[in-house]
C-alpha cells in the first residue's frame, strides 16, 4: 500500500529533508557574479573573479620558453568516440562507422579554453569575448580577429556556427 501511495507524490521525511537541503544549497550558489548580463567578458567563472587579465599572454603553468622540436610517440590512454587504440581507417572522428585516428580532437580549437589552475574558469580562445543574455539562457561569442584556418583564411562566426 505504501508503494502505491508513493507513486502519487507522497514524500517520506527523509526525502523531504533531502529535497529541502538541496533547494537551500542551490539558492546559496552564486550566479555568475563576474559576468554581468550584457557585459563583454574575456572569460567566465561561476566562483567569482577571474585570475587572468584580458590581455594575458599565457597561463601561469605554461612555460613559453620550453624547448621545441623532437618527436613524441605513444598509444593514447583512451579510445574516445570512434577512435581505435591501434589502427584507423578514417580521419573523421564524428562518423559512427570506422575507426578514427587517435588525437583528432587536438586538431581543433574551441571558442573558449579551460584554465587548469582555477576551479572552473574558461577564457576566450577562438572567441575574443562572450556576453551573457539578461535571462542567462544564451551566450553571444565575439570572434577573435586573428583567428585563422591553417591556410590563412579568417575564421568567421558562420564557420563556428557551422561546426556545431
Amino acid at each position: 500500500m505504501r508503494d502505491a501511495v508513493r507513486g502519487f507524490g507522497v514524500l517520506t521525511r527523509r526525502e523531504l529533508l533531502a529535497l529541502t537541503g538541496g533547494a537551500a544549497a542551490a539558492l546559496s550558489l552564486p550566479s555568475f557574479p563576474a559576468c554581468a548580463a550584457g557585459t563583454r567578458r574575456h572569460g567566465m567563472s561561476i566562483f567569482g573573479e577571474l585570475k587572468y587579465a584580458p590581455d594575458f599572454a599565457h597561463f601561469d603553468y605554461v612555460n613559453p620558453n620550453a624547448p621545441k622540436g623532437g618527436s613524441f610517440s605513444q598509444i593514447g590512454p583512451t579510445a574516445a568516440y570512434n577512435a581505435s587504440f591501434y589502427t584507423f581507417d578514417t580521419l573523421n572522428g564524428f562518423i559512427l562507422k570506422g575507426n578514427a585516428a587517435q588525437g583528432l580532437a587536438l586538431l581543433f580549437d574551441t571558442l573558449m579554453k579551460r584554465a587548469y589552475d582555477e576551479p572552473d574558469a574558461i577564457y576566450g580562445l577562438a572567441a575574443e569575448s562572450v556576453e551573457i543574455s539578461e535571462d542567462g539562457n544564451s551566450l553571444t561569442f565575439h570572434m577573435r580577429e586573428g583567428a585563422r584556418f591553417h591556410d590563412g583564411t579568417p575564421l568567421t562566426a558562420e564557420d563556428a556556427a557551422f561546426s556545431f
